[in-house]
């Protein structure tokens, strides 16, 4: 899988000195997303590979380009009114996602910078209590 990774981020830099597969994230999980904590030239990644047909859950459906554009954009609202949320890079060309076939299936790859923390869903009373928190805030600035 390394050789995958490297091969997508090197959309998103101009070098790669020092590439490191820290882990694998959320194996087994709910989604058919492949995802990754990984280090680039020093610095820690979220590295998640999105299928387009995500669970076999008919709830969810697919996720098409469109929504994962629009999902971006409210990534960059949220953080531009101070809500913590993931920065995602845009790649060399200047889009959110890059596309990639693996195993023939189609993925479109993400790079966002990591968060150390405590994940949402661990829901520990601290956890709620933030999460609260912040939910306010993106209500106040959805109004």
């Amino acid at each position: 899988m390394k050789h995958i990774i490297r091969n997508v981020v090197m959309n998103y830099f101009k070098e790669i000195h020092l590439l490191a597969v820290e882990e694998e994230l959320h194996n087994n999980s709910w989604n058919t997303d492949l995802h990754y904590k990984i280090m680039v030239n020093g610095k820690r990644y979220s590295a998640r590979f999105i299928n387009s047909k995500r669970t076999i859950n008919p709830a969810f459906g697919a996720l098409s380009n469109e929504q994962l554009i629009e999902q971006v954009r409210f990534t960059y609202y949220l953080r531009g009114h101070g809500i913590p949320f993931m920065q995602i890079n845009k790649n060399r060309t200047g889009e959110s996602f890059t596309f990639v076939t693996w195993n023939d299936k189609q993925y479109r790859f993400v790079l966002s910078n990591w968060i150390e923390g405590e994940h949402i869903t661990h829901c520990t009373e601290a956890i709620t209590k933030a999460f609260g928190k912040e939910a306010r805030k993106i209500h106040d600035i959805s109004c």
